[in-house]
């Protein structure tokens, strides 16, 4: 869940697709982004992720696991993602916020095809650590 690997790392990426960023009211502290194709968009954050040197530890979904038991659940996956100077600058600044990685986006297909990913923002993640160097980094 260490959100500011992936703004850190992933920021051409986003900055690049047809996005809009808002609010996600449903989770509080979190931050949605809305590309254009959930097929297209997944594809391309999981090769941002290998472009940036980031570590791909999960890409897990429901979906199909559920379709491989007989099942149907709506179309999403989560991708946890991980970079080591990035863990190792939260473990100095407060060693319990070690639960906070790695950091967690839930990628979900829309109705209309389109994908929103989700993820909370660093802001609220080490809000809770009360530590200045993890609001620091949170900031960045």
């Amino acid at each position: 869940k260490f959100v500011l690997a992936v703004l850190l790392s992933l920021e051409s990426f986003l900055r690049s697709a047809t996005v809009s960023l808002a609010q996600n009211t449903s989770y509080p502290g979190a931050l949605t982004h809305t590309p254009k194709s959930f097929r297209c968009f997944l594809h391309d954050l999981l090769k941002a992720i290998g472009t940036n040197k980031m570590g791909l530890l999960a890409h897990i979904s429901t979906y199909c696991g559920a379709k491989a038991i007989g099942l149907k659940t709506p179309r999403q996956t989560h991708v946890d993602i991980y970079h080591p100077r990035y863990a190792v600058r939260m473990l100095k600044a407060d060693f319990a916020a070690g639960i906070e990685a790695p950091t967690l986006l839930y990628v979900t297909r829309n109705a209309d095809g389109s994908a929103t990913m989700t993820y909370r923002k660093p802001t609220t993640l080490f809000a809770p650590y009360k530590a200045p160097n993890l609001d620091a980094m949170a900031r960045e």
